[in-house]
């Protein structure tokens, strides 16, 4: 049986649609989805055979590649004539920070809340993993962060007022998720007649699905939904996300290798 090049197209469309995504954010995501452990490399050629459907070029390849090198992101090493590339402790350890939001079928929020206000003449450091409301304002949740100087109001989830539902999730990020939804569907509705995809088409699907999530989710803090607009659809994005993820599982080699110790 031979590719469903028409399946990916639709897909890939679908997702590429949400606007344009930078080289070196696109490798960063096939590093993280791929090639996340120590020592684990990905060469040239696969990366470049899965960005090729995204209309990236080897000599933008090449240039993301350089960026990333000098940022301290990647770690590449040439065995021959061909190059594999690998994530730096760096790029490993902010990976693997982010990883748990992005790939966790449901967040989980244990523990109470915790709002914190500064002293306005010396508002000092903000309370580890706290989220900024305003000047001086700080909302916690879980085991409470030391917080000297801090005045600390602890307690179950509060009521939130729709002033600061819309400063949390702003119109665009709303209207992002509703296209993000959108797209998602169309490339579950391309999928559901099981076509044969190649290992390189499914990791770029893969790629375009984690990118354009992460970049949603990345743009607002970590906080349950009742925190956001009443047309927020993030939740709805994650259970779109996690079963397109299972239902184009990563290939088990696409290019990728152990570097040398």
């Amino acid at each position: 049986m031979g590719m469903d090049d028409s399946a990916f197209d639709t897909a890939r469309t679908a997702l590429t649609d949400l606007g344009s995504a930078k080289v070196w954010s696109l490798i960063v995501t096939v590093m993280g989805d791929m090639a996340a452990a120590p020592g684990v490399a990905i060469s040239g050629a696969c990366l470049a055979e899965i960005l090729a459907p995204v209309g990236v070029r080897p000599e933008a390849l090449r240039v993301a590649l350089h960026r990333l090198r000098k940022d301290g992101w990647i770690h590449s090493d040439k065995q021959g004539r061909t190059s594999h590339h690998s994530l730096t402790t760096s790029g490993l350890a902010q990976t693997r920070a982010a990883a748990p939001r992005i790939y966790a079928p449901a967040p989980v929020y244990d523990g109470p809340w915790h709002l914190f206000w500064a002293n306005p003449e010396h508002a000092g450091s903000p309370p580890a993993g706290a989220i900024k409301l305003g000047r001086g304002v700080y909302l916690g949740q879980g085991a409470k962060p030391a917080a000297e100087g801090f005045l600390c109001l602890s307690g179950a989830q509060p009521k939130v007022p729709d002033w600061l539902r819309g400063q949390l999730g702003p119109e665009p990020l709303v209207q992002g998720y509703e296209d993000l939804a959108r797209a998602l569907q169309t490339v579950g509705q391309s999928l559901e007649a099981q076509p044969v995809l190649s290992p390189p088409q499914v990791s770029c699907l893969r790629m375009l699905i984690v990118h354009y999530w992460r970049r949603n989710l990345l743009k607002h803090p970590d906080l349950p939904a009742a925190f956001f607009p009443s047309d927020w659809r993030e939740n709805t994005c994650r259970q779109q996300v996690m079963a397109l993820l299972e239902l184009l599982p990563r290939p088990k080699a696409v290019g990728q290798g152990k570097t040398a110790p």
